[in-house]
């Protein structure tokens, strides 16, 4: 690790809507964790992360999520529940730390679908109705393969996607070992 900027350690990932972030504030809480002050610090997934960075280059821009400087004692992690989702990510961060480890929430896909499409709704972010929208989502996740721009459907749209786990965690054990992948249970 480099003196005075932190090395990503853990990832706190999962599918949106599953508890992150009161999983993220309840962490907070051990003396020797630190997390993003804006929770989702969006290293691994971020539209122009640059494949070619140094993990010194995305130490330093990781920093700059942090109020204190790094201290070695500490143990320092992300919470951005789309890394999970995006094999991009999941790829990056195994190329950044091999040694990473995973802490994974997971709840009933048909609540989660559902919070998430009442967020988008409240952030504007859909205008369809609920059944258009899961009927329109194939075509919006096909359209925006790739894209990983802060409005792409990928994002915004992937109601049903984000909740098929078993395809997601197949893609992240392809890149970490069993071993370093905590799964839990959210309920509300």
């Amino acid at each position: 690790m480099n003196m005075g900027t932190p090395r990503i350690g853990f990832m706190i990932g999962g599918a949106q809507k599953c508890g992150t972030t009161a999983f993220t504030e309840f962490l907070r809480l051990h003396p020797q964790a630190r997390l993003p002050l804006g929770k989702e610090a969006h290293i691994f997934d971020a539209p122009d992360y640059d494949d070619a960075a140094l993990p010194e280059t995305i130490d330093a821009r990781f920093a700059a999520h942090f109020a204190e400087p790094w201290q070695e004692s500490l143990l320092y992690g992300d919470a951005t529940p789309i890394s999970l989702f995006l094999e991009t990510a999941i790829c990056r961060a195994a190329r950044y730390n091999p040694a990473l480890r995973w802490i994974i929430l997971l709840r009933d896909p048909a609540e989660r679908a559902l919070s998430h499409y009442a967020m988008e709704r409240a952030r504007g972010n859909e205008s369809l109705p609920l059944l258009p929208a899961l009927l329109a989502e194939p075509w919006r996740l096909r359209r925006a393969r790739g894209d990983l721009g802060w409005n792409s459907s990928l994002r915004n749209h992937s109601y049903r996607a984000r909740g098929e786990y078993a395809a997601q965690l197949q893609r992240l054990l392809r890149h970490f070992p069993r071993e370093q992948v905590l799964l839990l249970r959210s309920a509300d």
